[in-house]
C-alpha cells in the first residue's frame, strides 16, 4: 500500500457504512484513518493487497477519532497479517 518511497501511504478506495453519518463526516473519518495508518506503518513497510472486507462493530456514541482508530488498527491487523476479519 504504500507508494512513491517512505512515508507515503496509497489507498485506491476506501467504502465505508456508516450509519447514522454523513457524507462529509465519512469524508473526514476516512483522511483521519488515512493519516492514522500512514503514522503507525514503518517506514519499512512494503505490501499491496488486492482487497479486504473487514466489520468493525463500534458503539454508536463512539467519536470520530475512536472510529478512526478502530478502523485503522483494524486495517493495519489485516495488512500485518494477523486480523482474523
Amino acid at each position: 500500500m504504500r507508494d512513491s518511497g517512505p512515508g507515503t501511504l496509497r489507498i485506491g478506495r476506501l467504502r465505508l457504512r456508516l450509519p447514522a453519518r454523513g457524507a462529509e463526516d465519512g469524508r473526514r473519518l476516512a483522511a483521519e484513518i488515512s493519516q492514522r495508518l500512514a503514522a503507525g506503518l514503518p517506514p519499512s513497510f512494503d505490501r499491496r493487497i488486492g482487497g479486504a472486507s473487514l466489520r468493525v462493530r463500534l458503539d454508536r456514541r463512539s467519536s470520530r477519532g475512536e472510529t478512526a482508530a478502530a478502523v485503522a488498527g483494524a486495517i493495519a491487523d489485516r495488512l500485518a497479517g494477523s486480523g482474523d476479519a
